[in-house]
């Protein structure tokens, strides 16, 4: 097993010369990576191994990230997400954050969010993007007071949470879930996104499943759409339900009553074709629709030319382009 330590090329990274350069930090799984403003802001990896869960006193990553950190003063993305660590591995890291000028999109797991490092987490402001990876009581606890302070209105992301937030502010949801295999896994789940985003002006709901192939389940998440359509039909803008299936009958309401839609994407039985097509033209603002046909066989499932370019002819003047089972059709590559 090796054992990621500090090595060469972070120590390159932290000269004067290039440490003005590194833009994005990220300590995720086994790799520590960074990104400079050349060339084309991509992801160098700097070092891979397992990150000991030694006590700091034994192994000094913390104080060598920490001291990276400090040098690192363009430093607009970070991300502490490591598989293992010790719980005092970031407490030097968390504490110098607050200086980073142009610090505004953070990533954290379960390595930045116990009893001793959420106080500091919680002390980082100017945000406009932040990710919790299995975020548990203490900073669900503590979210709604730090957004309040952040005053975030561009992007919130939880994944696979357990206990119940109430966010005022929050106009971006995104949640990450197992695939599910049972109807009260899926019932548990709608419950909880709706306790969430209850309390919201919530603007895109993005539901993403971390496994990417087809859910041969098929277990809707109507009681979400649904919820969705009857209590933030006024602010709702993007509704990504791309993996997720719905039935015709919710995806019907969702067009029906939320009339600031700009982007719909469901997996659905191919009758929600029909429903769209009855149900979205009084959309002024939709431009984007996509859909994934399940519950049919592969031939049943494809759109053709001629339905596709009906499909938005017929549809809102705004519409620009539909994707059904990856494959797209655009106003202007269509002659429309």
């Amino acid at each position: 097993m090796r054992i990621l330590q500090e090595n060469s090329m972070l120590k390159s990274a932290c000269t004067p010369h290039h440490a003005p350069l590194v833009i994005e930090l990220e300590i995720s799984g086994k790799l520590m990576a960074i990104a400079t403003l050349r060339p084309n802001h991509i992801l160098t990896p700097v070092s891979s191994g397992y990150i000991s869960t030694r006590p700091p006193s034994l192994f000094n990553l913390g104080t060598t990230i920490a001291n990276a950190i400090q040098k690192f003063v363009n430093l607009s993305k970070i991300a502490l997400c490591p598989a293992t660590f010790h719980e005092e591995l970031f407490i030097q890291s968390l504490g110098v954050l607050p200086n980073i000028p142009n610090l505004r999109e953070l990533a954290v797991n379960t390595s930045c969010t116990g009893e001793r490092t959420c106080p500091l987490l919680m002390r980082i402001e100017g945000l406009r993007r932040l990710t919790l990876d299995s975020p548990g009581r203490i900073i669900l606890d503590a979210l709604p007071a730090w957004l309040d302070d952040l005053n975030i209105d561009e992007e919130q992301q939880l994944r696979t949470p357990n206990t119940i937030p109430k966010l005022t502010h929050l106009k971006y949801f995104a949640a990450n879930y197992n695939p599910v295999y049972d109807k009260r896994e899926v019932i548990a789940l709608c419950r909880w996104v709706k306790w969430v985003i209850s309390s919201s002006p919530i603007e895109h709901v993005c539901l993403l499943r971390d496994d990417q192939g087809p859910d041969a389940t098929h277990i809707p998440f109507d009681n979400l759409i649904e919820h969705l359509a009857m209590k933030h039909a006024s602010t709702l803008r993007i509704v990504d339900f791309r993996e997720a299936y719905v039935s015709a009958e919710a995806a019907k309401s969702l067009l029906e009553r939320c009339h600031s839609l700009e982007e719909v994407y469901v997996a659905a039985r191919k009758r929600v074709l029909d429903v769209f097509q009855e149900h979205a033209r009084h959309l002024p603002r939709l431009c984007t629709a996509g859909f994934n046909i399940r519950n049919a066989k592969m031939k049943r499932a494809l759109v053709d030319d001629d339905l596709a370019t009906r499909m938005i002819m017929e549809g809102p003047p705004s519409l620009r382009m539909l994707a059904v089972n990856g494959a797209a059709w655009e106003v202007g590559n269509m002659g429309v």
